[in-house]
């Protein structure tokens, strides 16, 4: 199949993640939350429309998301690297349990039920959601920042 051919097949399934891409970056800018709280549901209802089993809509959705993540975590790791901000000391010490994290995590994913991942999803974002309206000084983080140079 040629290029032509797939966009004209495949036009509205293109416009919708378009936009979906746009709003995904402009809530996750205006709201400093990860886009993938915008980019799931917009996959879900994007493979439901293509034909994807509902037995694997969420599962591919997450997934998909997760994939996105990883050029866009290791192009800050490696900035952060440059930076000299990384301890590389902290991380061979957590290398081994996040492994294992990535391992029991595949396998919970995979023999769940679909139900159950949807429950969890929505679980995880309503506390988000929660603690974003309800964040109180104390739950954020503390950053100073010192200036070299006078204003």
């Amino acid at each position: 199949m040629d290029l032509a051919q797939l966009l004209n097949d495949n036009w509205f399934l293109i416009v919708v993640l378009l936009m979906g891409g746009l709003l995904m970056g402009f809530i996750a800018g205006l709201l400093g939350i990860g886009g993938g709280a915008m980019l799931v549901p917009i996959l879900y209802e994007v493979f439901q429309r293509i034909g994807v089993s509902e037995a694997l809509c969420l599962h591919l959705s997450i997934g998909t998301s997760l994939l996105v993540m990883v050029p866009t975590s290791l192009r800050s790791f490696l900035a952060h690297k440059k930076r000299g901000s990384v301890d590389l000391r902290v991380l061979k010490t957590l290398m081994v349990l996040i492994i294992i994290g990535v391992l029991v995590g595949i396998m919970a994913a995979k023999y769940s039920n679909p139900y159950a991942i949807k429950i969890v999803w929505v679980s995880c974002l309503s506390i988000l959601a929660l603690k974003m309206i309800f964040a109180r000084d104390h739950w954020r983080r503390r950053v100073h920042v010192i200036h070299d140079d006078p204003i």
